[in-house]
């Protein structure tokens, strides 16, 4: 190979370098963003087309303040949890539920589980909690209603159902923790 060649194939392979070196530094290089010199007492601009929200009303103001701590947390995870199915895990969700049960719950829901029959194809229920209600009170019990959204989803198709249902929830305080004692579909 003669050395003109040599040294035009060098050239080449430098020109290709610097192009993708181009091509990388104009495309994907991320543009800086700008210096802001913030004071720590200098208030931010703020946007005026931001605005406050109203203060919620008076009614869901002593509505929550009814719930004990973290009981309508609690409620909502748990309607969603123990409304949700799949034949792929039987019992998956109801399982992942037995900290936040009673004994007697417990047991009420392995009965459940043993007498739950294997469908042929696919067969699940999905479940979100929307609402609830706070229907009693006391410093040992509670009962809520959860209102849920359930979708029924079947066969290779995936035909899928939505309709509503409420669950009854009863809680009882167990130490320092809220425990579900009975759920009840209605």
């Amino acid at each position: 190979m003669s050395n003109r060649r040599k040294i035009l194939i060098i050239v080449l392979v430098i020109l290709i370098i610097v192009a993708i070196f181009l091509v990388w530094w104009f495309f994907l290089r991320q543009p800086a963003a700008p210096a802001v010199n913030l004071n720590a007492n200098q208030a931010l601009p703020v946007n005026e087309q931001i605005q406050e929200l109203p203060p919620p009303s008076e009614t869901r103001q002593n509505e929550e303040k009814n719930y004990p701590l973290g009981l309508k947390q609690l409620a909502f995870s748990f309607a969603e949890r123990f409304g949700t199915y799949s034949s792929d895990a039987p019992a998956a969700n109801l399982k992942d539920l037995e900290l936040l049960m009673t004994a007697r719950m417990w047991s009420k829901t392995e009965a459940m589980i043993a007498k739950n029959v294997p469908v042929n194809g696919y067969d699940a229920y999905e479940a979100k909690a929307l609402t609830s209600k706070l229907e009693s009170s006391s410093k040992e019990a509670a009962t809520l209603t959860v209102n849920t959204q359930r979708i029924h989803i079947q066969g290779s198709e995936l035909k899928q159902q939505v309709y509503y249902q409420s669950i009854l929830l009863k809680f009882v305080l167990s130490g320092n923790e809220w425990k579900v004692d009975d759920a009840v579909w209605q």
